[in-house]
Formats: C-alpha cells, structure tokens, sequence
C-alpha cells in the first residue's frame, strides 16, 4: 500500500470514527481530516530533533526545523520505496 493510500485510509478511518463517536471525535471537513497524515512529517521532524538534541549536536544536527523537515520527507520518500520494493519482491 503506498502512501498516499495509507493516507487516503486513514483519513477515512479518522473521519468514520468521528461519525461514530461525535461526542468524542469532532472533524470539521475531510481536508481537516487529510491534514492528519500530512502532520506526521512534522512529528517526524521533531523527532529527529529531539534525536539530535539527545545525541548532541555536534554529532548529529540539523541547521533549521525546515531542514529537519526536510530530511523527514525523504525519510519518509525512500521507506515508502523500499518497503513497497520489499513487498513486491515476496509477494509473488
């Protein structure tokens, strides 16, 4: 399942769950909801920030918070292929 679809699921997913338990979960729209998936390369960020702040910067760091974006997108870019590659290749 590639990105985007994981995305488009769970943005369904989020937005079912709102219709179910609307005491709970509030959605304004379904690109509220889409937001979601794309907030993830910011935790993904902030991640590796907090990485580099345990690690040390000098040994590990970032210029910026865009540049920690950045990283987190291809990150996120090349997991995406090589997983699916890897999927591919034992799914036959």
């Amino acid at each position: 399942m590639s990105y985007f679809q994981r995305l488009i699921m769970n943005t369904l997913t989020f937005v079912t769950l709102a219709v179910l338990l609307p005491n709970m979960i509030h959605v304004q729209s379904i690109m509220t909801a889409l937001t979601l998936g794309f907030f993830t390369f910011v935790i993904n960020a902030l991640m590796l920030n907090l990485t580099s702040y345990f690690v040390g910067s000098a040994n590990f760091g970032f210029s910026s918070f865009g540049a920690a974006l950045l990283v987190a997108l291809i990150m996120s870019v090349i997991n995406m292929i090589v997983t699916e590659h890897h999927i591919e290749k034992y799914s036959r």
